[in-house]
């Protein structure tokens, strides 16, 4: 066998009934100690550019498209085609800004509202108060944002169709290819029709 990389290991694979290199990158793990070099900047960030990933898909809810749940002045929610949980959404502002810290008072009211009728919508599709997990991605201050990142919040309702009925990842979805229970269409359009009536 030839000389070993440095940082290779060599064992014995009783399966092929021979000497094997195994993890000959071991050294340049990270959590070795090992530091990499870092990666190049990325192109810059164009909000025109329809290949700007978050931005262009808020941007293509705004149009009520059929994944969309609630459209506000300030906010949308959708459910995205990518979806693990069956009524999982998003919610992203409708202007490019990365941080809580900034909005205004008015989008400040306005993503109250937006949250209530949503957490309604759930309540009265569940028929129950909704159980669910809630989280923000987003820039942590004022300024200095990299370019691109679109403040948003995960909603994740562990529910199927009903109170009884809860959704669990395990075995097969975890370990390879999450199963759908609906379509993200199916659970928008059922996510609108328990919007609350408008006051």
């Amino acid at each position: 066998m030839a000389e070993a990389p440095p940082g290779a290991e060599r064992r014995y694979d009783p399966l092929l009934d021979a000497w094997v290199l195994v993890s000959p990158q071991r050294a340049a793990r990270p959590w070795l100690g090992a530091r990499g070099t870092p990666e190049p900047p990325g192109p810059s960030f164009d909000p025109a550019c329809a290949l700007c990933p978050l931005l262009a898909v808020v941007r293509d809810q705004e149009a009520e498209g059929p994944r969309a749940v609630l459209v506000t002045e300030g906010w949308v929610s959708w459910v995205p085609f990518w979806a693990r949980w069956p009524y999982e959404v998003l919610l992203a502002p409708r202007r490019d800004l990365a941080s809580l810290l900034v909005l205004t008072e008015d989008e400040q009211n306005d993503l109250a509202r937006h949250l209530g009728l949503l957490l309604k919508a759930y309540d009265r599709h569940f028929a129950c108060r909704t159980p669910y997990s809630f989280g923000w991605h987003g820039w942590h201050g004022l300024a200095n944002a990299p370019p691109g990142l679109l403040l948003h919040a995960h909603l994740l309702p562990p529910l199927l169709n009903g109170p009884d009925r809860q959704k669990f990842m395990v075995g097969y979805e975890l370990l390879a290819e999450t199963q759908r229970d609906l379509t993200p269409e199916a659970a928008a359009a059922a996510l609108r029709a328990a919007l609350p009536p408008s006051p």
